[in-house]
Parts: structure tokens; sequence; C-alpha cells
């Protein structure tokens, strides 16, 4: 899946957008699947 990771702080810049291994939610955790963002 694809993701926007922050490693750094920063503005923008820091920004990067990146392939992450999907994981499965802990206990008291959920993932939450996004369509659109704006």
């Amino acid at each position: 899946m694809k993701a926007v990771v922050v490693e750094t702080p920063g503005g923008p810049e820091a920004l990067k957008y990146t392939d992450v291994s999907e994981r499965k939610p802990g206990r008291g955790e959920v993932l939450v699947k996004l369509e659109a963002v704006g």
C-alpha cells in the first residue's frame, strides 16, 4: 500500500510518498481506508 511518511521534522518537503507493507491493526487499533482526501 502507499503512504505519506514523515521521517524528519519540516515542511512539505519532509513528506515522502512511498510503499509500505500493510499491517493488521492490533488490539485497540483500527485501520482506516481513505478513498479521497483534499
